[in-house]
């Protein structure tokens, strides 16, 4: 199976990364940290804010 690229709009791109945030459970760190990731490389800028950024033992 060939892999094809999609072009989206930034409307339906950010609909998709809201609607997977809202799925997340706050608690989940592991979790908001690979959204974070997602928004980063989808976006193609940093997401602002400490806990986008924090290592596993929770230190900035």
């Amino acid at each position: 199976m060939s892999r094809v690229a999609l072009l989206r709009g930034e409307e339906e791109r950010l609909e998709r990364l809201a609607e997977k945030a809202a799925g997340i459970d706050e608690a989940d760190e592991a979790g908001l940290e690979r959204w974070s990731r997602e928004v980063e490389r989808e976006l193609g800028e940093e997401v602002p804010g400490d806990a986008a950024h924090e290592d596993a033992s929770g230190d900035v």
